[in-house]
């Protein structure tokens, strides 16, 4: 079976949650990390390795057994700094991205968007007419064109997208890509998905 990395981003500022680390926000009684781990971790193909891309808490999030790797740009780069990050550190050559404040991925997301790629080296989730760009599977050669797009200035992934020829798999249910992004979000009790 294909060997990838499992990438989680948990570097960000935390603004809309008052500045507060998303990881380690508490929902369902335990902190985000630890749901994103558990569904990462039962993918239908499992990683060979998982990273968790962090700026703050390295320690704390180094005790859930995942190996932490830092931004090598100052400051709070933005989620393509954390993505060059991962690509630097991966030792496989496929990396799936998912953010630690989107609790519920799908337990197929790799199987799903890996067999979606048609030959290409990006594969982008797609739920409702609308892509996830931090919800990716893409080959980890592909540093230099990301550390390219932020030396220009560029943290957001989704116009480094726009410069690929991008596979779009479309997922069906839209409560698998929850993002909690505020703490009146942390109250919401979406149904699981599979």
């Amino acid at each position: 079976m294909l060997s990838y990395t499992a990438l989680i981003l948990a570097g960000g500022q935390g603004q809309r949650m008052g500045g507060q680390d998303k990881g380690w926000v508490r929902w369902r009684d335990k902190p985000l990390i630890d749901h994103v781990l558990e569904r990462v971790k039962a993918q239908t193909v499992a990683p060979a390795e998982i990273l968790i891309s962090a700026n703050r808490h390295v320690d704390e999030y180094a005790m859930t057994g995942a190996h932490v790797v830092r931004d090598s740009r100052s400051g709070f780069a933005g989620p393509l700094a954390g993505i060059e990050a991962g690509l630097r550190h991966a030792k496989s050559d496929w990396v799936l991205v998912t953010t630690c404040d989107m609790p519920l991925i799908p337990l197929n997301l790799f199987e799903k968007l890996h067999s979606g790629l048609d030959g290409r080296d990006v594969a982008v989730a797609q739920v409702e007419q609308k892509l996830s760009p931090l919800t990716i599977l893409l080959s980890r050669f592909l540093v230099k064109s990301v550390s390219k797009c932020l030396d220009s200035g560029q943290a957001a992934v989704q116009p480094w997208l726009n410069l690929h020829d991008i596979a779009v798999v479309s997922f069906d249910d839209a409560r698998c890509f929850v993002n909690i992004n505020s703490r009146k979000e942390t109250d919401g009790h979406p149904n699981d998905c599979y």
